[in-house]
């Protein structure tokens, strides 16, 4: 099923009917969780697979690097298909998606999901937009932040 995803709004489509169905954080003890153990998964932790998955995965974010592997194994066609500016945002929206499960109540997904949707994607394309639009949801500090977490990852590729 993961394998055959192959476009952007695929991928985020498949992630909002996931955590719609869901309609739970999936969490542990220490918080938000990949797997929580009881069969509910994060918006990043539903596309990874059985076979890449790892207790070890939990408590990093999407750019650690065992999270990019685990990624890569379960959807790395759609991931890292072109080019690294777009793999870039593809693991941007990969991170707005796993904020908005980890820091919003799941009655207010719907809305939220659809907000993000209109922010990342323009009108009947499959594609994350190329424009900065994608950033708006950080403030200043995060977004140098996040550009500069996604250069060092680029550089440890």
């Amino acid at each position: 099923m993961l394998s055959e995803l192959k476009t952007d709004r695929q991928v985020f489509e498949y992630v909002k009917d996931h955590l719609l169905k869901q309609n739970q954080q999936s969490s542990h003890g220490s918080g938000c969780a990949y797997r929580d153990g009881q069969g509910m998964s994060c918006a990043v932790g539903c596309l990874i697979d059985d076979d890449h998955y790892d207790e070890e995965l939990e408590d990093n974010d999407v750019f650690d690097g065992g999270v990019i592997d685990a990624l890569l194994g379960s959807v790395g066609n759609w991931l890292f298909e072109v080019d690294d500016c777009l793999s870039d945002k593809r693991i941007l929206m990969l991170r707005l998606l796993q904020n908005l499960h980890d820091c919003t109540q799941p009655y207010t997904w719907e809305y939220d999901l659809n907000d993000l949707e209109s922010k990342i994607f323009d009108d009947n394309s499959d594609s994350i937009s190329d424009d900065i639009r994608l950033y708006e949801w950080y403030g200043i500090g995060e977004r140098i932040a996040l550009k500069t977490e996604i250069e060092a990852l680029k550089e440890s590729m």
